[in-house]
């Protein structure tokens, strides 16, 4: 596979080594200290703030991938007009690496698929369309958590040996847009105790629109559906966390019962019934001998891009 790999990093440290590298020469004259592969590459990444580290691994799926890292400081003023001899250098190290593909996938670190960072990923990603010779694809996470939410409930009923009719669901909601009708729906149909966990993001006037579509619900369906609003939820025996909230920061503010189930929605690295976390999984080790020779940081990266990014090459089942 033809893959770059894009990652953000401090390149203090590396500043630190060459500096004392430079030290060392000041102090010593008469010695001549000489440069490893490893101390060209980072003095060059000190010096321009982009480090380019290009392997081919031939093991079946892969062939020429390269490791795109960025100063941090330097990429949030990658269009800045100031940077123009940092972008050109960019722009000629990446035609220099890709020369010899005619396609190649993009993988983005987790902190890149921030809201914030994406001018300087459509900005690093026009820099590959510009390139003539080459079709350029970003891989992006499958969350299916809301296909496979279904099975883990069940899941949850069989091994806690709970009776289904007895089951009791709450789902946590902390921004309204997060609210989903045809869901609610369907564990309404599979499940008789289904409520809603309105949290602080909630404002009153959205409080009245939503309780205003579960009174139609409760009306045409003929449940018991509530809105509730307390810390104590104890008596729920799932928790499905809709919002983008961290669990450390929720159960800081909600009490959970001891043997509940906390399925987060947004976490698609949870999710085993996805087939791109079992390929990963199968293929981690793989994975982690190609990271180390092009130094990537394989947690910086989403194991179900990585997923994603060997079955789109060779169709990995």
């Amino acid at each position: 596979m033809n893959t770059l790999f894009v990652d953000i990093e401090n390149f203090k440290d590396i500043a630190s080594k060459y500096n004392a590298k430079r030290r060392e020469l000041k102090e010593n004259p008469e010695k001549k200290l000489k440069l490893s592969e490893q101390e060209k590459i980072d003095f060059v990444s000190k010096v321009t703030g982009i480090k380019l580290k290009s392997d081919i691994l031939s093991n079946g799926y892969t062939s020429n991938n390269v490791n795109l890292s960025i100063d941090c400081n330097l990429f949030f003023k990658l269009k800045n007009s100031k940077s123009k001899v940092k972008q050109a250098y960019l722009n000629n190290m990446l035609r220099m690496k890709l020369k010899n593909m005619d396609k190649i996938n993009i993988v983005f670190s987790k902190c890149l698929d921030d809201k914030s960072c994406k001018e300087q990923k459509d900005y690093i990603i026009n820099k590959l369309n510009n390139i003539k010779h080459i079709q350029v694809k970003e891989i992006k996470i499958s969350n299916k958590m809301l296909v496979n939410d279904i099975k883990y409930i069940n899941d949850y009923v069989e091994r806690a040996k709970i009776n289904k009719n007895k089951l009791k669901i709450l789902i946590a909601i902390n921004d309204i847009k997060d609210f989903s009708t045809s869901k609610l729906i369907e564990y309404i149909s599979n499940y008789k105790f289904v409520d809603i966990l309105r949290m602080n993001g909630i404002n009153k006037i959205e409080y009245n629109k939503l309780s205003s579509k579960i009174n139609e619900i409760n009306e045409e369906y003929g449940t018991t559906i509530e809105i509730i609003q307390k810390r104590n939820i104890q008596d729920y025996n799932v928790c499905l966390m809709y919002s983008n909230i961290d669990k450390n920061e929720f159960t800081s503010h909600y009490i959970l019962g001891k043997n509940s189930k906390y399925l987060d929605i947004n976490n698609e690295e949870e999710d085993i019934y996805n087939e791109n976390n079992r390929v990963f999984e199968r293929n981690k080790y793989d994975i982690e001998t190609l990271f180390k020779r092009i130094q990537v940081n394989m947690n910086h990266f989403s194991k179900n891009k990585i997923g994603a990014l060997l079955l789109e090459e060779k169709n990995i089942t």
